[in-house]
């Protein structure tokens, strides 16, 4: 989201993105940081994301491209996160 009031854009200091995977099906979250104060939140997974049949699988992915598999979402989807200024998050639930 932004909006211009007196000619200036305001954007959220934080941006995020989703995309989804043809191939096997995953789902990517992105999130960067483009502020300068550090960002304390959550994000939610959407229900047709979730796999309730079988445990959904989410990693978190580093700068190098390894995986760590992180804790479970809680019955909503809800993710909690921390981002530093200038920093990107990558989620990949599978």
């Amino acid at each position: 989201q932004e909006y211009v009031q007196n000619n200036k854009v305001t954007i959220p200091y934080v941006m995020n993105s989703v995309t989804r995977s043809h191939k096997d099906g995953s789902t990517a979250f992105v999130f960067v940081n483009v502020g300068t104060k550090p960002y304390k939140g959550s994000f939610e997974i959407p229900a047709n994301i979730l796999n309730r049949k079988k445990k959904t699988a989410i990693f978190a992915m580093s700068e190098s491209g390894d995986k760590t598999k992180i804790a479970t979402p809680t019955e909503n989807g809800k993710i909690e996160l921390e981002i530093a200024p200038s920093e990107v998050k990558f989620f990949i639930v599978k």
